[in-house]
């Protein structure tokens, strides 16, 4: 396998010509580097979503450590008073960053990918491919939903990750696009934070939140506009979807220390503190991702990064498999869901006792297992889908 080349202070990836098959079309060769750093990062995102659709279940059971079982073992359905909100109980376990994180390693990869595109196609080609990326996660989202798309804030549902994760996508492709200055572009996405937590402290819209208590139908009990109107899921997924974007963009490949010391740290550092303060009067909520789990995503999607760079850069290491699942995290992301729907279906969940929990972890190392060979497969074939 090719490794990244460091050259004096300077950090260089992997030339497309290596990481793609020999066989590829000389015309449909990617014209971006690879970096291994991000492609360890998104491993470790479907590595999370391997795990989760098994704890989700095991959680339900009480037969899961409670680190990651989504919250289960502390959740209450009667509803609390929190400052001025009328919600249940929240409950918010390590696991449910998932997707976030996923949502901003997708953000981190849209300047490196768009600006490739537009080098190739012109930018009206890149805002076109832009769009096909977006129709393609809508499209996966249909396929593991036997083609009832759905997604609560604008596609009608809930639970559509996929289609989530496209719409972000657009929200931090459009601004790479139009906010050239990643300072000016961070603004943007604490403005989309700020309505969020605006929007959701309001006590009459409380029929928009997924937690809200008594619903005040205020358009009409069970139109569009009650329901649907104010897409909180959009909000918090394209302001992580643009903080990626700025991750890429203020580092400086040439003298990385210096950029990772003026922008990348002190991000981080500050959405963590933000977190802790908006935390008193935004709890945390995993269908709304509401704003305080969007900062705790933010700063830990850019402490886990740098982490990996530095192991990267520092140490020569990389953490097995995470680097193949990472470079088909799409395919796998939506392979993911395959492992625990079919331990559902044969009932293997209702056979598992308290007596017996540790079966739990052999459902999940069998999802792992499946995601990581696959993964392996794929990457050994040099078989990749770009979008």
């Amino acid at each position: 396998m090719a490794e990244e080349r460091t050259i004096g202070t300077g950090i260089e990836g992997i030339p497309s010509e290596e990481w793609e098959s020999r066989k590829t079309n000389a015309a449909r060769r990617a014209r971006h580097d690879r970096y291994q750093f991000i492609d360890q990062f998104r491993g470790l995102t479907v590595l999370f979503l391997a795990i989760s659709w098994i704890t989700w279940e095991l959680g339900k059971m009480n037969l899961v450590p409670p680190i990651m079982d989504h919250g289960w073992q502390f959740y209450d359905a009667s509803h609390v008073t929190w400052n001025w909100l009328d919600m249940e109980n929240q409950f918010y376990t390590i696991i449910d960053l998932g997707s976030s994180l996923f949502m901003f390693i997708l953000g981190v990869t849209i300047p490196i990918s768009f600006k490739s595109k537009q080098q190739k196609f012109g930018t009206k080609g890149a805002v076109v491919r832009l769009i096909i990326r977006v129709g393609a996660f809508i499209g996966l989202q249909a396929v593991t939903d036997y083609f009832d798309v759905t997604y609560r804030g604008l596609l009608l549902g809930q639970n559509a990750t996929l289609s989530a994760l496209g719409l972000g996508t657009l929200v931090g492709g459009v601004a790479t696009w139009l906010v050239k200055s990643p300072d000016r572009r961070a603004l943007v996405a604490v403005a989309l934070l700020a309505t969020h937590g605006t929007l959701y402290l309001i006590p009459g819209l409380a029929a928009f939140r997924h937690n809200s208590g008594t619903p005040v139908w205020w358009m009409g009990e069970g139109t569009f506009f009650d329901e649907f109107m104010i897409p909180y899921e959009l909000l918090s997924f394209g302001a992580i979807s643009i903080l990626g974007t700025c991750f890429w963009d203020w580092f400086d490949r040439d003298r990385p220390a210096e950029s990772i010391k003026a922008r990348h740290l002190p991000v981080a550092m500050y959405s963590l503190v933000a977190c802790f303060v908006v935390m008193w009067f935004i709890p945390f909520e995993h269908h709304d991702l509401s704003v305080s789990q969007d900062l705790l995503a933010i700063g830990a999607g850019y402490f886990l990064l740098l982490l990996f760079f530095s192991f990267e850069r520092q140490f020569k290491f990389a953490f097995p498999l995470l680097t193949p699942m990472g470079r088909n995290a799409l395919v796998l992301y939506a392979i993911g869901v395959v492992p625990g729907t079919l331990l559902g279906e044969i009932g293997a969940f209702d056979a598992l006792t308290p007596g017996i929990a540790w079966v739990g972890l052999l459902y999940c190392a069998g999802s792992v297992s499946l995601i990581g060979v696959i993964g392996w497969l794929l990457d050994k074939k040099k078989i990749y889908l770009r979008l």
